[in-house]
């Protein structure tokens, strides 16, 4: 007997890591002949706000609690709602599709893809993690996530870990081995992305400026679009005034995406973006080798451990503390950055085979049988 699945979620567009893995994961529930799922986009259609995003998403929220009261009918072995939670204001949408669920008999496995109500106490979550309590699970990215959720709220229900790590398998058997560089001198630091201000490309380029100007002998790459006319300003000057360390890719995609990764020495990704939760731009540089130099945001630090350096949250917005960083990393030189690079790679290794048998046992949970 199949089990019916209601997914929810912001599906693409906009494309985002949150629209990416939940459409993988979408994907790879449809395919399981133990389930029959269906699916109701809840995204605002825009990465900002606005009034008519906020009355598309309201509209959409609506049409869900439809979806789930057909879908609640009938059903044989007890129905399953795949959600995903939503952050800051949204979370008030999610409340009530848990507590309309849960009253209409469905098992509920909750996703959590953001740390701002983890690192934040909210009213909301709390009564949402209370609802939980017998009638489903969480599903967190990281332990670090997982940890701090419940000694905010209480461990009211049981839960797995799912790290976007698991959606990785594919890379992890075709990458090619971050191997030494001998000869290549000078270190190669990129950064890709949506090239917002809240995910640092102001101060990237202020401390590519700032090195560059001092005589620094690295290279400097800049990949992703670019939406702010005033960095994108920027960032042509920097290359003008640079034009042998600066080049600027623009959106990047397959093999391209993947020759820029390559092409890397260190992954630069000053974010402050204040949802921030697994970037997967930090698991696809690990998967390359790049060493990541990023905030500690997030799963961050669970995902690069030893092999990438950290920023402090105090220092996010301080050009001359990530300039000292980064000019502190150049200098162990080529032999101790290549060996970094090789650690970096062997953690994605390790990191995709534990997330993928989690994988595999959330699908089993999902579908009614035992892990």
């Amino acid at each position: 007997m199949t089990r019916r699945v209601v997914v929810i979620g912001a599906l693409p567009p906009p494309v985002n890591g949150q629209s990416k893995n939940l459409m993988r994961i979408l994907n790879d529930l449809a395919a399981d002949p133990r389930l029959e799922v269906s699916s109701q986009n809840v995204s605002a259609g825009a990465l900002s706000k606005s009034l008519v995003s906020h009355a598309r998403k309201a509209s959409r929220i609506l049409r869900a609690w439809t979806h789930l009261k057909r879908h609640a009918r009938g059903a044989g072995q007890r129905p399953i709602l795949y959600l995903v939670a939503d952050g800051g204001k949204g979370l008030a949408y999610t409340e009530w599709l848990v507590k309309v669920a849960r009253r209409m008999g469905y098992e509920i496995a909750l996703q959590h893809r953001t740390f701002h109500y983890v690192d934040n106490e909210n009213p909301r979550m709390r009564r949402v993690n209370e609802l939980l309590s017998g009638n489903g699970f969480h599903v967190f990215l990281c332990d670090r996530m997982q940890e701090r959720f419940y000694k905010r709220y209480g461990a009211t229900a049981d839960s797995v870990i799912i790290g976007n790590q698991s959606q990785y398998a594919d890379i992890a058997e075709n990458v090619a081995p971050a191997l030494p560089r001998p000869g290549q001198e000078t270190l190669t630091v990129g950064i890709l992305s949506n090239l917002y201000p809240s995910k640092g490309i102001d101060t990237f380029l202020a401390v590519a400026r700032r090195l560059l100007e001092g005589g620094q002998d690295l290279r400097f790459i800049i990949a992703g679009p670019s939406p702010d006319a005033a960095i994108t300003a920027e960032m042509e000057r920097l290359k003008s005034d640079f034009p042998d360390r600066t080049e600027i890719k623009g959106g990047l995609f397959g093999d391209d995406k993947e020759a820029f990764f390559d092409d890397l020495d260190i992954f630069y990704f000053p974010t402050r973006y204040p949802f921030e939760a697994q970037p997967n731009v930090v698991i696809e540089a690990q998967s390359h080798g790049a060493v990541v130099l990023a905030p500690d945001r997030g799963c961050i630090a669970s995902d690069i451990s030893e092999t990438g350096w950290l920023i402090p949250r105090s220092a996010e917005a301080d050009v001359d503390c990530q300039a000292q960083m980064l000019a502190e990393i150049a200098a162990k030189g080529r032999p101790e950055i290549d060996r970094m690079r090789e650690s970096s790679q062997a953690r994605f290794h390790g990191d995709v085979v534990k997330q993928r048998a989690n994988y595999i046992g959330f699908l089993s949970r999902v579908a009614g049988e035992a892990p």
